[in-house]
């Protein structure tokens, strides 16, 4: 016989309670010679010695109960019993969660998962089917193997296996873990099905939603034929805390965006104290590998700000790195950032070439508005114009931001090319022309509130012509970027004319449309320009045209100042990061042939080396297609920095960070992990001993607390009426 809490056996001393109690209160009489008590003697002895027997029996009875009370809470097993093991188990499928996500490397916890699974793969036979799920996001089956496919070969090997996955990406998600283990426990329904959880207690991993999730599916596979086991070992090993202190860095980022050659730049990283118990601490900061700085940190709030300078004098990619001392959890104590640094802001118009108004268009009018940032002042600017037929097969993601101007409609896709551009962090103005379809862009680019237009359009006629009024217009927020710069006098803004607009349906359509905010609008509190966010990004709506029929504003002499600020304000996004990457996440790139220097004669592919950050090389091509060059690469598991070795030019590099999810590793204290087994109905071990005694002696029988429990309110009536049967009897004694 096996227990799962032998701890409780210790309760055993308790059974000397009653007899210590039963000593204590025996009584002792005092003889007192009486001559007529000689005749009764005979009968006195007689009953003594029931009432001796019935008391000493009540002792045993009240020993029994508190056995069995300490057995019960000791949870013994049934031992294995080989003639019946065929009847009562059969078959057997073993499914693993195996928790491989970054707060499995504190305190040991993998090393104990590994043997945890090691000791179940040396229990299956021949006929038991296996499967290892990564509760990884998204979850993946690892491994899977079904009678003599199970075959020794791999269980030898499988140390080395898993050890590849370690550590893998992001978070725990196991919700999803579950949804990957139903086909299994569905389609192995007449296997004697046990769903094993080897993860730890972190209180992150329980959500309210991923309890509702759990439960849904343990109720679904109560109703199979033969109802799976879960059994959650929650890997408890070392020192017990309900609250470990963690430090982690997560983020670093340059203020100033886009960052351009010559310029001085600040570097923020953002600290985050999980609990952590020092008070100081020293952070390091690296630029291209070489150490800048040092700042001991006060660490008396729960996040932190640290700046840094630096000054960029070359062009190109920079690498950018800060690191805090080893803790509970290294895999969030250093940071990587590639920035890139441009000699000039990259700027992409679309033009409706079909429409012109006399000489010029109205694109024309913005390139010249553009134009003088390019050689001089403290942006420089270069400005691409594309039609839009040629957008679909543009590169969006290194510009800065991009100007629609009198685009009629979008081509199909090219709203979620466009919403992928802005939602990653790009900068989007809409300049609305006499010619836009007005369904089309309800359709594309409205979509009930989700789209990037806050707005449905009801009418591109905002006035009528017969009307002759001009109304004025007014900034609603002074305050805010585009307008601080500027300076804007009452009497600027009244030369501006505005003479047809959008008009639009100014309800909000849903509860969960996107917010926006009115940055100028008439006197009629009719909106002109309109600021929505989307994601990372910002989208700038103007409700005109720079049409001379629609509006004067290309005119003013605010127009160029105006436009170098939008572009200032909507540059300061994240633009489609291609070379920083959450560790899993594939590093994809597309460069044209003259980018590597490499004649492209024969559309040949280039042969190419990536060095990862633990100097492991691979070798790889250059895939030529539609005149440039595509490279992908998959295995990013490892922190920081790599390099895509080039001919003819300097290395591209993109680093690769640890998902911070994972860094608060606070875990549930013994009664809420308690708590939490009974309320999901998990079948709950500390430590992988626990496990591995359960599992083997669970194959032939079940649990015996049921019995145990039955046991003792069995026993506790036993008791009950013998205590009743022998006062009833020392009473009807002394009546005699």
């Amino acid at each position: 016989m096996s227990f799962l809490n032998s701890i409780y056996l210790y309760g055993l001393l308790a059974l000397a309670i009653p007899i210590l109690l039963h000593i204590w209160h025996r009584r002792k009489p005092q003889p007192l010679p009486w001559g007529a008590m000689e005749l009764l003697k005979a009968t006195i002895q007689e009953r003594k010695r029931r009432f001796q027997f019935e008391q000493w029996l009540i002792v045993l009875i009240r020993m029994l109960i508190l056995a069995l009370l300490a057995f019960l809470l000791a949870r013994p097993l049934m031992p294995k019993l080989e003639f019946f093991s065929d009847w009562t188990s059969g078959r057997k499928q073993v499914i693993v969660v195996f928790d491989t996500t970054y707060s499995m490397n504190h305190d040991g916890k993998f090393d104990r998962a590994v043997k945890a699974t090691e000791d179940i793969l040396k229990d299956l036979n021949e006929e038991d089917a296996f499967v290892l799920i990564l509760p990884e996001v998204p979850p993946r089956v690892f491994y899977q193997g079904q009678g003599k496919l199970l075959n020794q070969e791999w269980k030898t090997k499988f140390k080395d296996s898993i050890q590849q996955a370690r550590p893998i990406r992001g978070h725990l998600d196991l919700s999803n873990a579950f949804q990957s283990a139903d086909p299994f426990i569905r389609k192995g329904n007449d296997y004697q099905n046990e769903l094993v959880l080897l993860m730890d207690a972190q209180v992150k991993n329980f959500s309210s939603s991923t309890k509702a999730e759990l439960n849904k599916y343990i109720q679904a596979w109560k109703t199979l034929n033969r109802e799976p086991k879960v059994l959650w070992c929650h890997l408890e090993g070392g020192e017990k805390s309900d609250s470990i202190g963690n430090l982690s860095i997560e983020s670093l980022e340059v203020k100033e965006k886009p960052l351009l050659l010559g310029k001085s730049a600040t570097v923020v990283v953002k600290l985050s104290n999980h609990d952590f118990k020092g008070e100081k601490v020293d952070l390091e900061f690296f630029h291209n590998g070489l150490e800048v700085d040092t700042q001991t940190v006060v660490l008396n709030q729960e996040t932190k700000l640290v700046e840094f300078e630096i000054m960029v004098d070359k062009e190109g990619l920079h690498r950018l790195e800060a690191r805090l001392p080893d803790d509970s959890l290294n895999s969030d104590n250093r940071y990587f950032s590639v920035i890139q640094v441009q000699r000039e802001i990259p700027v992409l118009v679309v033009s409706n070439r079909g429409v012109q108004s006399g000489l010029q268009d109205s694109s024309t009018y913005l390139q010249i508005a553009l134009a003088p940032g390019r050689e001089r002042g403290p942006r420089r600017l270069k400005v691409e114009v594309s039609s839009l037929e040629d957008l679909p097969k543009l590169n969006l993601k290194p510009f800065a931001c991009i100007f629609f101007v009198d685009v009629p409609f979008l081509l199909p896709g090219l709203d979620r090319k466009l919403e992928s551009y802005v939602s990653e962090g790009g900068g989007f103005v809409i300049l609305s022309g006499p010619t836009i379809k007005v369904a089309n862009y309800n359709r594309s680019l409205f979509k009930d509130g989700q789209g990037l237009i806050p707005f449905e359009i009801l009418s591109t006629e905002g006035i009528s012509e017969s009307e002759g009024k001009i109304q004025e217009v007014e900034i609603q927020d002074p305050e805010h970027p585009l307008f601080t710069a500027l300076s804007l006098s009452p009497q600027e803004l009244n030369l501006l004319q505005i003479k047809r607009w959008l008009k639009i349906k100014r309800e909000a359509p849903s509860e969960n449309s996107r917010p926006s905010k009115g940055l100028m609008r008439f006197q009629s509190t009719e909106p002109l320009l309109i600021e929505k966010e989307f994601g990372k990004g910002k989208v700038l709506w103007f409700l005109s045209s720079l049409d001379p029929n629609w509006s004067n504003l290309p005119l003013r002499t605010f127009f160029a100042p105006l436009c170098h600020e939008i572009v200032s304000y909507l540059s300061q996004g994240e633009v489609g990061d291609t070379w920083n990457l959450r560790d899993g996440d594939p590093f994809q790139i597309s460069l044209k042939p003259e980018e590597i220097q490499v004649a492209q004669d024969n559309n040949e592919n280039v042969a190419v080396t990536l060095r990862a950050p633990d100097g492991e090389q691979f070798q790889s091509e250059l895939l030529f297609s539609q005149e440039a060059y595509s490279y992908k690469f998959l295995k990013t598991d490892a922190s920081g920095f790599y390099s895509l070795l080039l001919l003819q030019r300097q290395p591209i590099e993109f680093a690769v960070n640890a998902n911070r999810l994972e860094s608060d590793l606070r875990y549930f204290a013994e009664d809420e992990i308690q708590q939490l087994s009974d309320e999901i109905q998990f079948d709950r071990f500390e430590t992988v001993e626990d496990l591995v005694q359960y599992r083997s002696s669970h194959d032939s029988g079940r649990q015996m607390w049921p019995a145990l429990s039955y046991m003792v309110v069995f026993f506790l009536f036993v008791e009950l009426y013998w205590v009743q049967r022998s006062s009833r009897s020392r009473l009807k004694g002394a009546k005699v």
